[in-house]
């Protein structure tokens, strides 16, 4: 179980650490809501690459579009800003969010078979991934800036 002790020794082991960077995602309706999460995990500062994570906890805000501009600002900060060559993800192959990424630009490049028991069987897992030059061949500035 998840408790305010486990958060806190979780957020100390993190302080210092330069292979993860975590964000909140936000909202505001009338006040500020916190609705999920996102992560660059795994950063590898040499060979530039980072593994996505992210996650909508609040199913009202589900296909809303903070999804959408969460995965925009941050594939921003880890191609402008972190310098990242390549970012990687891994999703249940199951997973609806498997089309979302497909039309945000992502790539798929590979699959593990019967990698995680999930609903009482095993289900496969896809790898997919991005490069920094399809993200900007993909998403101009002013396509960014239209998004905020």
């Amino acid at each position: 179980m998840i408790n305010e002790p486990h958060q806190r020794k979780w957020y100390e082991s993190t302080v210092g650490e330069t292979r993860h960077i975590h964000y909140a995602i936000d909202v505001w309706d009338g006040q500020w809501l916190l609705i999920g999460a996102c992560s660059w995990a795994n950063i590898n500062w040499v060979h530039r690459h980072a593994e996505l994570g992210i996650y909508i906890g609040d199913d009202e805000w589900r296909g809303q579009g903070a999804g959408l501009k969460a995965m925009l600002e941050l594939h921003r900060i880890a191609f402008d800003e972190l310098n990242m060559l390549t970012v990687r993800l891994e999703v249940f192959a199951i997973n609806p969010a498997v089309g979302f990424y497909e039309k945000f630009g992502y790539k798929l490049v590979g699959e593990y078979r019967n990698a995680y028991y999930y609903g009482g069987e095993f289900c496969n897992s896809v790898l997919m991934d991005m490069t920094v030059d399809e993200w900007h061949d993909r998403y101009t500035k002013a396509q960014l800036e239209v998004s905020e």
